[in-house]
């Protein structure tokens, strides 16, 4: 643009710009900001599916986002396999392995996000014992789902998603050591555990739902105290709307225990994460000395991190509601988002191969849930 100068009447050009952030982007390395794009180009339209997922569930609270999303996927299956046709040209060749990798970075920042739903201070809601009964409860389940389910013929990574999801908490926990043990495996290995992810999410919501009317009934039937049949539901049944659920038939005191309760094995899946990714780098390179070994092992995945620091904000300052609900409604779209992704790269034929094996764990895992918890609450009252 040009104006004229004072002094000289004649026509100069108008100062430039700040354009400073402008060339801040402009200097990112073009393969970064492909990657970038690339990114938002499926992160983005996923999270709005997912958060319409999100929706769905507030309106069928017992089927949660992520199984909505996960089932959404599936049926998109053949439409994909169409749209990638190289006869007829619809999609790009690139378009499946970009949808299952970032579909799986979406699913870990989401992931992270949960982290701001709890905070150290809501532990002395739970106290010493039922802070030890939960951890007993999470650490047996897991232990012996694991050990079923590969005496079963189950894959060995695959059953490590089954028991993450009955020992932890779910869609989520089942989703969250996918991702975990992904960025270690080879192509056929991802489908593999996305085949599991998927066989896992369904039977956590099946069995979930059979669930919850036993327990609640062997509570009144037993006489259990209100916080303590809320500690059993919330130590034992996989997803959060199953615990809700529950409590919510039995009293506001029960309610209360088992959304506590609850949220601790979900603030336990960081740990959890951290040994199974320790031990399989261990097996995977038992070749290395023990010091570069261990260097080796100890390896965060970085969403675990972000998890735990997401945890620390929420401790060490007071957000206000709508914060905490927007992250959870933000994180909870994130994943169900992921999972239309998983379920999309999953023949649903495939699944049928493994649901033998993979029920049988299900049904050991749900009842090893059940059983503990209620022994150590019975024992302890």
């Amino acid at each position: 643009m040009l104006y004229r100068s004072r002094q000289a009447g004649l026509p100069r050009a108008s100062p430039p710009l700040d354009t400073g952030w402008v060339r801040t982007i402009s200097a990112l390395p073009p393969a970064t900001e492909h990657k970038l794009a690339a990114f938002a180009a499926i992160a983005l339209p996923l999270t709005v599916a997912g958060a319409v997922c999100t929706a769905l569930s507030s309106v069928v609270p017992a089927l949660s986002a992520i199984i909505i999303g996960l089932v959404a996927g599936l049926c998109l299956h053949p439409l994909l396999l169409r749209s990638i046709d190289p006869e007829r040209g619809f999609a790009p060749a690139w378009f499946p392995p970009a949808l299952t990798k970032h579909s799986g970075t979406l699913l870990r920042t989401g992931v992270a996000l949960l982290g701001l739903r709890f905070a150290a201070r809501d532990l002395g809601d739970l106290g010493v014992r039922g802070l030890l009964i939960v951890t007993a409860t999470l650490t047996i389940t897991f232990l012996v789902t694991t050990l079923v389910a590969r005496k079963l013929g189950n894959d060995p990574t695959g059953s490590l998603v089954i028991a993450a999801g009955f020992s932890v908490c779910g869609a989520a926990a089942a989703s969250t050591m996918a991702g975990a043990i992904l960025g270690r495996a080879d192509e056929r290995r991802r489908e593999i555990i996305d085949e599991y992810t998927a066989a896992t999410i369904a039977l956590v919501s099946i069995l979930g739902i059979v669930a919850v009317p036993i327990v609640v009934f062997a509570a009144r039937w037993i006489g259990l105290a209100d916080r303590d049949a809320g500690l059993w539901l919330g130590a034992s049944l996989p997803e959060v709307a199953h615990v809700v659920m529950g409590g919510d038939l039995i009293s506001p005191a029960a309610l209360a225990a088992a959304t506590i309760a609850k949220l601790t094995r979900v603030v336990l899946l960081a740990p959890l994460v951290i040994v199974v990714t320790s031990r399989l780098a261990r097996s995977q390179h038992p070749s290395l000395g023990a010091a570069a070994g261990r260097r080796r092992a100890v390896a965060v995945p970085p969403f675990v991190i972000g998890f735990i620091a997401c945890i620390t904000l929420a401790s060490v300052f007071t957000a206000p509601h709508w914060v905490v609900t927007a992250a959870t409604w933000l994180s909870t779209a994130m994943i169900a988002g992921s999972m239309i992704a998983v379920g999309a790269n999953i023949a649903p034929r495939s699944l049928l191969r493994l649901w033998k094996t993979t029920g049988l764990a299900a049904l050991s895992g749900l009842g090893v849930a059940l059983a503990v918890p209620f022994v150590l609450v019975a024992a302890t009252r």
